[in-house]
């Protein structure tokens, strides 16, 4: 499983940060199998122990029951609608005994494979949980950028420039004065970059990026060489805001299959009519009582207007109720092996790391799960940040093209230039009032250029790619 899943995380991971957490995330998550089944039905030979591992069980089954479970259903009776609308019999040219002969075929056959994917799925998705954070940062930031070496390289190298800002001071003749912060260096690195990524450098195959909105608010900036700007100014000042915003890129990817039904559900010829409600209200509770009835009135009233709505109610049971109850019992199962330890150390009194009350097997099996999910974190919280300052790179753009290495060398002398003239003013700004004072320094500088030219022909750091 570790070689498989290494190898499958290789297509879903830019550096070796991503790699390593992409991997260790489907191994640790394959390996809590091991922990949960060692633990959840471990029957301890101390009779005192007993109700504490009634208890550690009961707690896991009554998440599956009341987080997961619900979810997975609500997602297989999706599958069992489309099913249903794929396998239909043919109502034509068919006598009424035919119609409710071939309707009950297809749903005992659609119910058997439903049952059976329920029972499936409840237990994949008890197993996935570092996997979500993994394939969440994949899909709102990773996924951006192409699968190209170079330009994976050269906004990674840009990344690591604009990260690497620093506070300058002037030094001991001018008592230290501080031209700028850290977060000031970067912000005047960062837009530097985009100020001088909207004009083209060599027509095709470029870099050019149009966001009229963020250019015309870096033009009024930079007055000011970029020191009041910060990195929500970059989400906010963009012509795209769907893809600048965190909150409203996420929502318009959790909210795509709801709002995809939903469109199908409104064209004229999908919808629904008077008898969709009879669906929902009858079919379901009908297949309980009793079949011939439901499955005669279903081979009549099934259209695609009705499998549209059925579809949109079920998407939006999903979006609204079981999918957030679910990945909060997620967030909560990462402290599962946390809550074990406490609830046995001071309930009961058992250090499980220094006890003969519980095996070995079990203590190794919890044990090194815990040391799996402690790496976890630091390198989702490295990777985190890592998205986070991704994210303000062309902000409003939903991918990232890809770009030739000429044209990367280009871009990045001009936005050298661009950076290295800009920083002079505040430099030169905190000497002046430091030497001349306040009264006397702002009239001096207000008969100096706002900025200044600067030829620059260093190289950023580059990192290495999987």
């Amino acid at each position: 499983v570790a070689s498989k899943s290494f190898v499958f995380s290789i297509a879903f991971s830019i550096t070796l940060k991503q790699l390593f957490f992409n991997w260790l995330s489907a191994v640790t998550d394959f390996f809590g199998i091991f922990f949960v089944v060692s633990w959840a039905f471990y029957e301890p030979h101390d009779d005192e122990l007993k109700d504490a591992f009634t208890v550690i069980q009961a707690v896991w089954l009554y998440r599956i029951y009341c987080c997961t479970l619900p979810f997975v259903a609500s997602i297989s009776m999706v599958f069992y609608a489309i099913f249903l609308d794929e396998f239909k019999p043919d109502t034509y040219q068919k006598t009424t005994t035919q119609k409710c002969c071939g309707w009950f075929l297809t749903v005992v056959i659609t119910t058997v494979i439903w049952l059976c994917g329920l029972i499936g799925g409840s237990l994949v998705s008890e197993i996935l949980t570092w996997v979500w954070p993994a394939g969440t940062m994949f899909i709102l930031g990773t996924d951006r950028f192409r699968d190209h070496k170079i330009t994976s390289e050269f906004y990674f190298g840009l990344l690591a420039w604009i990260r690497s800002g620093q506070k300058h001071r002037i030094g001991s003749k001018y008592k230290g004065v501080t031209s700028f912060t850290k977060y000031q260096d970067q912000m005047m690195r960062l837009s530097s970059f985009h100020s001088v990524v909207a004009t083209p450098v060599s027509g095709w195959h470029d870099l050019y990026w149009d966001d009229s909105v963020l250019q015309e608010y870096l033009k009024e900036q930079a007055q000011t060489q970029y020191m009041n700007i910060t990195l929500k100014d970059f989400r906010v000042h963009s012509k795209n805001r769907k893809n600048s915003e965190f909150v409203a890129l996420f929502l318009d990817v959790y909210g795509y299959p709801l709002r995809d039904t939903w469109n199908d559900f409104r064209r004229p010829n999908n919808r629904p009519t008077v008898h969709c409600a009879y669906l929902c209200g009858v079919i379901w509770i009908g297949l309980i009582t009793f079949v011939t009835a439901p499955i005669y009135y279903l081979s009549r009233i099934w259209d695609h207007k009705v499998f549209y709505f059925v579809m949109s109610v079920l998407a939006a049971l999903i979006g609204f109720i079981t999918a957030p109850i679910y990945f909060v019992s997620r967030i909560l199962s990462l402290f599962f092996p946390a809550w074990i330890v406490l609830y046995l150390y001071f309930v009961y009194n058992v250090n499980i790391w220094d006890t003969d009350k519980i095996d070995m097997f079990q203590v190794v099996m919890i044990s090194v799960y815990i040391g799996s999910c402690c790496v976890l974190w630091i390198l989702f919280v490295s990777n985190c940040i890592e998205q986070y300052w991704m994210h303000h790179i062309m902000p409003s753009s939903g991918y990232i093209y890809q770009i030739k290495q000429n044209v990367a060398d280009k871009y990045l002398k001009n936005t050298y230039n661009h950076y290295y003239s800009m920083i002079v003013v505040p430099i030169r700004r905190a000497m002046i009032i430091e030497h001349f004072g306040a009264d006397l320094g702002p009239i001096i500088l207000s008969y100096l250029p706002a900025q200044d030219e600067y030829t620059h022909t260093g190289a950023v750091t580059k990192v290495r790619l999987v």
